[in-house]
């Protein structure tokens, strides 16, 4: 398949390749892994108030706080799944998300429904009780009915806030060879006394 400007060309191109076995652009990366990030979905936990950055989330939460200029923090977490090959993710959003959901929808509109590729936001919709989320594992309960009906073999929860680099791809590779059911993967660090 030869490389043209995008169109409906290659756009089937893409198609056909993704219902091959692997898709091409993949095949060498996953084969070093061991397998695909294909049917993985992400949940990027970006609901929080932010209350420690105050005034930089007065306005906004805590993952649409600017960094480096035009990007947010969450284009952190977000460049993260892009790179690790993670094309189905879930923005869970909850206070002050405005300016976050516009940034989300003018920056990243990058992937192809047509594939089953999306970022896609979800607020609070109380569809298991009258409470808004009461904290991470509320926000993932309050959602399970959607994560059931995405049907992932794997779930990624991830921070919508925090700078880091990671390939994702790795992580689930590691899950995979131990045999958990639950992986939290976490980086200690020592506390400066000049803080």
């Amino acid at each position: 398949i030869e490389y043209r400007r995008p169109s409906g060309l290659f756009l089937l191109a893409r198609a056909e390749r993704r219902q091959a076995d692997k898709p091409a652009l993949l095949a060498r990366f996953c084969d070093k892994l061991g397998q695909s990030m294909e049917n993985v979905l992400a949940i990027l936990l970006a609901g929080g108030r932010g209350e420690r950055l105050d005034p930089l989330t007065r306005h906004r939460a805590k993952p649409a706080v600017s960094f480096g200029g035009n990007y947010r923090l969450i284009d952190i977490t977000l460049s993260n799944c892009i790179n690790s090959s993670l094309r189905r993710v879930l923005i869970l959003t909850q206070y002050k998300a405005l300016s976050l959901n516009r940034h989300i929808r003018h920056g990243w509109n990058i992937l192809s429904n047509e594939l089953g590729e999306f970022i896609e936001i979800i607020p609070p919709t109380k569809r298991v009780s009258d409470d808004w989320y009461r904290g991470t594992a509320d926000s993932i309960h309050q959602n399970l009915h959607t994560i059931v009906q995405e049907g992932p073999d794997h779930v990624l929860v991830l921070a919508a806030d925090q700078i880091y680099k990671m390939n994702y791809a790795l992580m689930l590779q590691q899950h995979q060879r131990s045999g958990a059911e639950i992986t939290v993967d976490r980086k200690s660090t020592r506390l400066n006394s000049s803080h």
